[in-house]
């Protein structure tokens, strides 16, 4: 009697937890029709994920909402499980196969090979969403980048130095790295410049000057028609800053799709961020 009772209450429980099991709606915690088809309960499961991924979502549901959302995906992205679920005899049965490995087809020892890719990134970045903070980003870089070309076409001029003394910079250095390059001391300041940055002897007058934005200084021999840039790290960033105008006149031309907006401001984000460090430590 007392083993029959036991057996009996593991039934009842049995019973209520599958009771239970069976009043659980798939498709509305999906939020998806009873006729959907795959495609559009994997993206739906997709959506819901992004809200209610507990590393995204602090509310204290949303833990219990995730695994009752992946519990109901399991079962619906597999068409053997959701006929047993929609004809009701799934939770009738003691044991439930895991969903199947994703899916490989080709032709094997042929030619034209193909393979059916599901990529193990559940979780995709909603451009559309997106969409307005990108193109404000992007005429923020646009911006910054235009400041470059305004201190590239304008300068202010510090007037006219005499040189004073050249040494080749590998004598104070000892570095033979160093011995293409010489320093100039003028007047007024001292600069490094390359041997091949025009010919500049001891007596010789120079005129300088200074960008307007950035400072950047650059000189000329009198008698010579180009300006020379006493560092060479103004070539690599007016370049970058190149390559971040051209993203953000791309990302907010009325073509672009919400996808190119995104991957646009990301890519003038970053050489942004490579110009300040630029200007910073160059």
């Amino acid at each position: 009697m007392h083993g029959f009772h036991l057996s009996k209450i593991d039934f009842l429980i049995k019973t209520y937890s599958i009771a239970k099991d069976m009043r659980k709606d798939y498709y509305a915690i999906l939020q998806v029709n009873k006729n959907a088809e795959q495609g559009h309960i994997k993206k739906a499961y997709r959506q819901k994920a992004r809200r209610l991924h507990p590393d995204l979502n602090a509310s204290d549901k949303a833990k219990d909402q995730f695994q009752e959302l992946q519990e109901a995906y399991s079962i619906l992205s597999n068409p053997d499980l959701r006929h047993q679920y929609d004809i009701g005899i799934l939770f009738k049965k003691e044991f439930v196969p895991a969903p199947p490995p994703r899916e490989e087809s080709g032709h094997r020892g042929g030619q034209g090979r193909t393979y059916k890719y599901e990529s193990a990134n559940k979780y995709y970045t909603d451009y559309e969403a997106n969409k307005k903070t990108a193109f404000f980003v992007c005429i923020a870089v646009l911006v910054f980048s235009s400041t470059f070309f305004i201190d590239l076409c304008i300068h202010q001029q510090l007037g006219i130095s005499t040189v004073l003394n050249i040494q080749n910079k590998a004598l104070s250095t000892y570095n033979m790295n160093d011995v293409k390059d010489v320093i100039v001391n003028t007047d007024q300041l001292s600069f490094e410049k390359r041997l091949e940055q025009g010919e500049i002897s001891v007596g010789d007058e120079i005129e300088i000057r200074q960008s307007v934005v950035y400072k950047f200084l650059s000189f000329r021999k009198i008698g010579n028609g180009s300006f020379s840039y006493m560092k060479s790290s103004p070539f690599l960033i007016y370049l970058t800053a190149l390559i971040v105008f051209f993203s953000g006149l791309f990302g907010i031309t009325p073509f672009s799709k919400a996808e190119r907006k995104f991957n646009a401001a990301i890519i003038g984000s970053f050489f942004s961020f490579a110009l300040i460090i630029f200007l910073t430590f160059g």
